[in-house]
């Protein structure tokens, strides 16, 4: 269709009109075209969602990385992970992209005031901190990674978004010569899915959570006594931090992307852990290269300690999401706060009679987060009651993307 180099408004007209078209045909995931857009991030928006960008065809961003679920989801998988292609289980939940333009990069760096300082890891895009620098980088590797859209050919890559609807609009972001220099198009593709995951839909901040702090809705009575729960007995601020004094809804991420092994239980539906010496290692492996840990730190702690943990996540649009933890073990918000409440006073309800992690090996048990949340012990009475923890779901629900204040 647009073989020919047109404007930029004949062109955003024309591809709004053939998105339609595609939808309504079942030829594309997009759902409707948005006027909020620049034509780079309307071009990264099509990208992200055109399922033709794979070997074989069938699988985009948008597979696996759906907005209404929290730019997560299993792309149809039933074990809590995401199938990949050709309907292959892969072994982790897919990571949420939302709000990925804030994610910092990965890098050990020392916290804290001396003498109580320490040494964390912190940042990156993947749950293992592994991956790429950039998020346009990163949206690269998983197109062209083997267990997702496969899709490493650049001259395949090219003539796919040649014959596309949205050629004209690859053109009018890069140039009348773009559709012939194969040798920019994967720097190009990344470029406009990072333009578009940092647009106003990629980070929208429209959660009832942002309309409370800029004063235009108030909280329901269980969402305040959540929130209350948030900051005080269920000590979740404590990792998934924001600031309670700021009304930029960008100060409040609710995480913060430190790597922590909370000792989630394994997920025993996985294909990969049908294998008993098979484990996720996060940091580790085997998903990445065991990193090393910079000279300037080596002497006060070892990659070892790290083995197991994995990065602490934004919570929000977390109430949307199918599936939870890394490995997807978990499949609603409330088993996840009952895991958090009952780890430590009943082990056993997670991880069978012994009541002993079971999804790491035994070296690295010492690793597991404990303290805070986790402090009480065997017996105890748990840390909230079914009414509290209803409240606490109330109020993450509260930051889901998407609210409508009441005229």
């Amino acid at each position: 269709m647009f073989k020919k180099f047109a404007s930029a408004p004949r062109v955003r007209h024309l591809i709004y009109a053939s998105l339609l078209l595609l939808a309504a045909c079942g030829g594309s995931d997009a759902p409707g075209p948005d006027a909020n857009l620049t034509d780079k991030q309307l071009l990264g928006k099509t990208l992200y969602f055109d399922s033709n960008l794979s070997d074989p065809k069938g699988m985009s961003c948008g597979s696996c990385h759906v907005p209404e679920l929290g730019h997560s989801g299993t792309n149809g998988g039933s074990n809590g992970v995401s199938l990949g292609h050709l309907g292959v289980e892969t072994s982790r939940n897919s990571i949420s992209t939302g709000y990925a333009g804030l994610v910092p990069p990965f890098s050990f760096l020392r916290t804290g005031t001396a003498p109580n300082t320490r040494i964390v890891a912190r940042g990156g895009f993947r749950w293992d901190g592994g991956g790429k620098a950039t998020l346009a980088d990163q949206s690269v590797a998983a197109l062209k990674k083997a267990t997702l859209q496969n899709m490493s050919d650049e001259a395949a890559l090219l003539a796919r978004i040649t014959a596309s609807s949205y050629s004209g609009l690859f053109q009018s972001v890069y140039g009348a010569a773009a559709l012939s220099e194969q040798a920019n198009v994967l720097a190009r593709v990344g470029e406009s899915l990072a333009a578009f995951q940092v647009s106003p839909q990629g980070q929208p901040f429209t959660s009832k959570f942002d309309a409370v702090i800029q004063g235009k809705a108030s909280y329901t009575e269980p969402e305040a006594r959540g929130l209350a729960l948030f900051t005080g007995k269920a000590k979740c601020s404590g990792c998934h931090a924001f600031n309670k004094d700021s009304s930029n809804p960008a100060d409040s991420m609710f995480g913060d992307n430190e790597y922590r092994a909370i000792g989630v239980p394994r997920n025993k539906a996985l294909a990969a852990n049908a294998d008993p010496a098979f484990f996720d290692l996060g940091i580790c492996g085997p998903d990445r290269p065991k990193p090393v840990i910079p000279a300037e730190f080596a002497a006060e702690t070892s990659i070892e300690t790290f083995c197991g943990k994995f990065r602490t996540v934004s919570l929000r649009n977390v109430a949307k999401r199918p599936t939870y933890m890394h490995n997807g073990v978990f499949r609603s918000l409330e088993e996840v706060v009952m895991f958090y409440t009952t780890r430590s006073t009943n082990p056993q309800r997670w991880y069978g009679p012994a009541g002993v992690w079971d999804d790491v090996p035994a070296q690295y048990l010492a690793n597991r987060s404990s303290g805070g949340v986790f402090a009480g012990k065997l017996g105890d009475p748990d840390l909230l009651t079914a009414l509290e923890v209803n409240d606490l779901v109330a109020f993450m629900g509260a930051l889901s993307d998407g609210y409508v204040a009441a005229r």
